[in-house]
């Protein structure tokens, strides 16, 4: 006590390590920590979500740079002039994957190909259209303005693409973080509810907010260890019935930790 105040003995980052172990932390978080505990829990989701915004970043920048290599020599540079494109060559170009054969784009300004449905690509531009396909049965068009005047150079776009492509992972981070606190948070909720049964059931004086301070921090080693599992990319064998049980039993020896 100081102040008047209650202090608790542990901070938000030893009880990262603490949650696997000890008795004296889970104490202290029913006892002490309040609405500290939700700032743990975000604290810990917004590690995980850095490590899974800088993954994803990392497979975007390998994955754009694998298929730019690979189309790059396809695209023509696009001439835009009062609403009509023309190309260096007045010829369909196909882009495609070389490997898996598949078709990505179809540039034809010759007229060879007008409608969509006379190739197998989910993309055609035409001397005045952008076609797209995005379903067997919905076809959109894009009509050019007929004032429109533009040169479009590949190595351009890919030069703007590559510029912001590096920042994607704050979007990552940002949609990553919300979607795992909120997750953990209804998580800690629900399963403080079989921790207030197990409390009843075994005569620990505590209350449904107190469990709830416990059960944000005893999710901690399912966090954990879940993302050293998807970071060495391994499977485990019912998993999530597995991290059910382990953060069920953390919650448990957390509460028993509180009886008197």
């Amino acid at each position: 006590m100081q102040d008047g105040k209650v202090v608790s003995h542990y901070n938000i980052f030893q009880a990262i390590v603490m949650s696997f172990y000890s008795k004296k932390l889970y104490r202290d978080v029913a006892m002490n920590w309040g609405g500290k505990a939700f700032l743990y829990l975000l604290l810990l989701t917004t590690l995980v979500s850095i490590y899974f915004a800088f993954s994803i970043q990392m497979i975007v920048n390998v994955g754009y740079e694998t298929l730019y290599t690979k189309i790059s020599p396809q695209l023509p540079a696009l001439t835009i002039k009062n609403g009509k494109i023309s190309t260096p060559e007045n010829r369909p170009y196909v882009i495609s994957d070389p490997d898996s054969k598949y078709t990505f784009a179809v540039i034809d300004t010759s007229g060879q190909f007008t409608r969509i449905e006379q190739t197998n690509a989910p993309l055609l531009i035409t001397q005045n259209q952008i076609i797209t396909k995005s379903k067997p049965q919905e076809i959109k068009i894009y009509t050019l303005p007929a004032d429109l005047s533009q040169d479009v150079d590949p190595k351009q776009v890919n030069k703007f693409i590559e510029k912001y492509l590096g920042f994607l992972w704050i979007f990552f981070f940002i949609f990553s973080l919300f979607i795992f606190y909120i997750y953990r948070v209804i998580q800690a909720l629900l399963y403080s509810i079989i921790g207030k049964i197990f409390a009843i059931i075994f005569k620990v004086q505590i209350s449904y907010a107190q469990i709830l301070q416990i059960m944000l921090v005893a999710i901690t080693p399912v966090i954990i260890i879940s993302t050293i599992q998807h970071a060495f990319i391994f499977n485990i064998e019912h998993e999530l019935s597995l991290y059910f049980l382990l953060a069920i039993l953390y919650l448990f020896y957390g509460i028993m930790a509180n009886k008197n």
